[in-house]
Protein backbone atom coordinates (compact mmCIF):
# COMPACT_ATOMS: atom_id res chain seq x y z
CA UNK A 1 0.00 0.00 0.00
CA UNK A 2 2.98 2.45 0.08
CA UNK A 3 2.17 5.27 -1.79
CA UNK A 4 -1.76 4.62 -2.89
CA UNK A 5 -3.48 7.70 -2.39
CA UNK A 6 -0.18 9.62 -1.42
CA UNK A 7 -0.71 8.68 2.03
CA UNK A 8 0.56 6.40 5.06
CA UNK A 9 -1.54 3.24 5.64
CA UNK A 10 -2.16 1.45 8.64
CA UNK A 11 -3.30 -1.52 10.14
CA UNK A 12 -5.82 -1.43 13.47
CA UNK A 13 -6.83 -4.52 15.32
CA UNK A 14 -9.83 -4.73 17.73
CA UNK A 15 -12.75 -6.73 18.52
CA UNK A 16 -12.12 -9.39 16.11
CA UNK A 17 -11.52 -6.99 13.22
CA UNK A 18 -8.70 -5.69 11.77
CA UNK A 19 -9.09 -3.02 9.19
CA UNK A 20 -6.76 -1.71 7.48
CA UNK A 21 -7.02 1.94 6.57
CA UNK A 22 -5.26 5.45 5.05
CA UNK A 23 -4.15 8.36 7.29
CA UNK A 24 -2.12 8.76 9.94
CA UNK A 25 -4.17 7.88 12.76
CA UNK A 26 -7.27 5.47 12.76
CA UNK A 27 -9.23 7.93 14.50
CA UNK A 28 -9.05 10.60 11.60
CA UNK A 29 -8.86 8.28 8.55
CA UNK A 30 -10.64 8.20 5.39
CA UNK A 31 -13.42 5.64 6.23
CA UNK A 32 -14.47 5.04 2.52
CA UNK A 33 -11.00 3.37 2.05
CA UNK A 34 -10.79 0.75 5.03
CA UNK A 35 -10.72 -2.67 4.17
CA UNK A 36 -12.01 -4.52 6.90
CA UNK A 37 -11.19 -8.52 7.98
CA UNK A 38 -12.88 -10.68 10.93
CA UNK A 39 -10.55 -12.12 12.88
CA UNK A 40 -12.78 -14.84 14.35
CA UNK A 41 -12.43 -16.38 17.91
CA UNK A 42 -9.36 -14.36 18.31
CA UNK A 43 -8.80 -11.90 21.31
CA UNK A 44 -6.92 -9.66 21.96
CA UNK A 45 -5.58 -7.90 25.14
CA UNK A 46 -5.42 -4.10 23.45
CA UNK A 47 -6.53 -2.58 20.45
CA UNK A 48 -3.50 -2.33 18.38
CA UNK A 49 -2.68 -0.01 15.73
CA UNK A 50 0.43 0.45 13.25
CA UNK A 51 0.65 3.08 10.61
CA UNK A 52 3.21 2.60 8.09
CA UNK A 53 4.98 5.57 6.10
CA UNK A 54 4.48 6.41 2.87
CA UNK A 55 7.25 6.43 1.21
CA UNK A 56 9.57 3.86 2.93
CA UNK A 57 6.87 1.26 3.84
CA UNK A 58 8.55 1.34 7.73
CA UNK A 59 6.17 1.19 10.67
CA UNK A 60 6.26 4.99 12.59
CA UNK A 61 6.83 2.96 15.63
CA UNK A 62 10.12 1.09 15.69
CA UNK A 63 8.71 -2.32 17.68
CA UNK A 64 5.39 -4.07 18.03
CA UNK A 65 4.38 -6.74 19.26
CA UNK A 66 1.06 -8.65 19.46
CA UNK A 67 -0.44 -11.02 21.39
CA UNK A 68 -3.05 -13.09 19.87
CA UNK A 69 -5.24 -16.19 21.55
CA UNK A 70 -7.43 -18.31 19.97
CA UNK A 71 -9.23 -21.45 22.11
CA UNK A 72 -6.70 -21.29 24.80
CA UNK A 73 -3.71 -20.95 22.59
CA UNK A 74 -1.07 -17.47 22.70
CA UNK A 75 0.41 -16.33 19.57
CA UNK A 76 2.87 -13.59 19.22
CA UNK A 77 3.78 -11.80 15.99
CA UNK A 78 6.05 -9.36 15.71
CA UNK A 79 6.66 -6.60 13.58
CA UNK A 80 10.48 -4.64 13.92
CA UNK A 81 11.29 -1.47 12.70
CA UNK A 82 11.74 -2.19 9.12
CA UNK A 83 7.96 -3.44 9.12
CA UNK A 84 8.96 -6.63 8.58
CA UNK A 85 6.69 -9.84 10.41
CA UNK A 86 7.88 -12.57 12.72
CA UNK A 87 5.72 -15.04 14.45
Amino acid sequence: RAQVGDADWGVHIENDQLTVFQGNNFDSRDIAKDEEYDLNSVTISAPINIVYQKFSGEPYNNSNEISLVTNEETTVINVNEEGVVSY
